[in-house]
């Protein structure tokens, strides 16, 4: 018999869902990037250039601010009210200090009076065309992940919750595995039951699945270990969803979707910024490496040619992107 298990909505306190989440990153720069355009603004309108202490102001509320706060998820009343208090402290803070070291002198009052009124106009604006902005922002990460969780139990089934209803995170939620009998399952019909553990590491190499969910106790640590031992051959990135305490993880990486901790068993690097820079990096480093070690690389051809029959260039299957099968091609180095 099974035991459905219905659990709330769970309401987002921030979303974190790798270190490289493109969305993320514009957020956490936007505000302190804000107020920087809006000091240096004020103070070229009323000095007609930027000085250095507006540079200076600028570095300082920069350093104040960074990284943003994530806001995505609150009422568009509650950024507005959250805006203004923060930045009422933020000014503050500075009026105070800059009041005792004597520093006000090197402002206009009207250059203050408009930096005060204008920088939370500007935040608010800005925090609202992020929010228009935000579904063409996930767009441009590329494809939505592909995301599968090992066990049915409580906190699983509030990832999977925040992972299917939450539309700033760009995951689909394919399904959940599951050792135990039925009789011992914790069941949600909204979510598709995919086989037992075992089948996990075929299921993720067949389905391009490149985010794996371990919501396992820590008990069933031989189990876990058996199974990361399988996925080695993939390149999706491992999370482990802790029920009461925080594990030290080799590569380990702590993070939150909706504000469920998850700890990075291994990630991939392909995800965000990184793919790009990866990318870039991938395409004009290697020819300029090819084009500065081609003499080099003709020499040892000939080398390997005249050492003993056979080709000089031997292929090796490797994994790659997503688990697919890539061929490398290396020098040989031992005879046929």
């Amino acid at each position: 018999m099974n035991n459905k298990i219905s659990l709330p909505f769970y309401r987002a306190k921030g979303i974190t869902v790798t270190r490289d989440n493109l969305l993320q990153s514009i957020e956490a720069l936007i505000e302190p990037v804000v107020l920087v355009l809006c000091a240096l603004g004020v103070g070229v309108h009323y000095h007609g250039e930027v000085t250095s202490t507006y540079l200076i102001l600028s570095l300082v509320l920069f350093t104040m601010t960074f990284p943003g706060k994530s806001s995505l998820n609150q009422p568009f009343a509650q950024l507005i009210k959250n805006t203004f208090i923060s930045w009422l402290f933020v000014a503050s803070l500075l009026l105070f200090f800059s009041y005792a070291a004597h520093l006000l002198r090197y402002f206009y009052p009207k250059a203050i009076l408009a930096l005060l009124w204008i920088t939370p106009v500007c935040l608010i604006i800005a925090g609202w065309l992020l929010r228009f902005s935000a579904p063409f922002i996930l767009r441009m990460q590329g494809p939505r992940n592909r995301a599968v969780i090992v066990g049915m139990n409580e906190q699983g089934f509030t990832l999977a919750n925040s992972l299917t209803f939450n539309k700033l995170i760009s995951t689909d939620l394919i399904g959940f595995f599951e050792d135990r009998s039925e009789d011992r399952q914790l069941r949600d019909d909204r979510f598709s039951f995919l086989g037992n553990f075992s089948a996990l590491p075929l299921y993720v190499k067949l389905n391009n699945i490149n985010t794996i969910y371990f919501s396992l106790p820590m008990i069933n640590q031989p189990r876990i270990m058996n199974i990361l031992n399988e996925l080695k051959d993939t390149t999706a990135s491992i999370y482990f969803v802790p029920d009461n305490f925080i594990t030290d993880m080799i590569q380990g990486h702590m993070g939150q979707i909706d504000g469920i901790p998850v700890e990075g068993i291994c990630e991939t690097p392909f995800q965000g910024l990184n793919s790009i820079v990866k990318r870039l990096s991938d395409i004009f480093f290697s020819i300029f490496i090819l084009i500065l070690l081609s003499p080099l690389l003709l020499l040892i051809s000939v080398a390997v040619k005249l050492s003993s029959p056979g080709p000089v260039i031997f292929q090796q299957r490797r994994y790659g992107l997503d688990g697919k099968e890539i061929l490398v091609y290396k020098f040989r180095s031992m005879t046929v």
